[in-house]
């Protein structure tokens, strides 16, 4: 057999190359070439793995990209609907603060008019009072022109009665 020899670094340091004989030390050969293709391909794999992570993270990134957008249109839908109800609210406080001031108006109109009817009210107690008195004393003048008009009817008699005395005196027929 003749000799074939091959140079591998050492695990220890990179720069120290290691001289293989194919005669004598075949089998440390391809023990340390597997090793050196189990690293190669465990540092293929753990770079493939970490590539496929960020691959997958980045997807992920767009799903959660996707969650942010239906989020944010979420939020801004919400948001929408916040300033429609404050506006409402809004209107419907200023609503609430016409009908208040109507409705304050309105008592003080009432208080007004509760007043004046109080005012009409006591007129009339005192017109009732003034017709009241006006009647009594309508009842003692009209007491009054019966007395006094009996009296004239018995003056009227007693003069046509001394006048028909006079008359008769005198000798004038009636």
């Amino acid at each position: 057999m003749h000799s074939n020899s091959i140079t591998l670094p050492t695990d220890n340091n990179p720069n120290e190359n290691i001289m293989l004989e194919w005669s004598n030390n075949m089998t440390e050969a391809v023990l340390l070439l597997i090793k050196y293709l189990g690293a190669i391909l465990g540092s293929l794999g753990l770079l493939g793995g970490s590539i496929y992570m960020v691959a997958r993270r980045l997807k992920g990134d767009g799903k959660s990209d996707q969650l942010d957008d239906k989020s944010h249109k979420i939020i801004n839908a919400l948001e929408s609907q916040l300033e429609a109800e404050r506006a409402l609210t809004k209107g419907l406080h200023e609503s609430i603060d016409r009908v208040a001031k109507e409705r304050n108006a309105a008592v003080s109109n009432l208080g007004r008019v509760e007043g004046h009817v109080q005012a009409l009210e006591q007129q009339v107690a005192n017109l009732r009072d003034e017709i009241h008195n006006m009647d009594l004393e309508n009842q003692r003048l009209s007491a009054l022109v019966t007395e006094t008009n009996s009296a004239m009817v018995k003056m009227t008699n007693e003069f046509a009665a001394i006048l028909a005395i006079i008359k008769s005196q005198q000798g004038i027929q009636p």
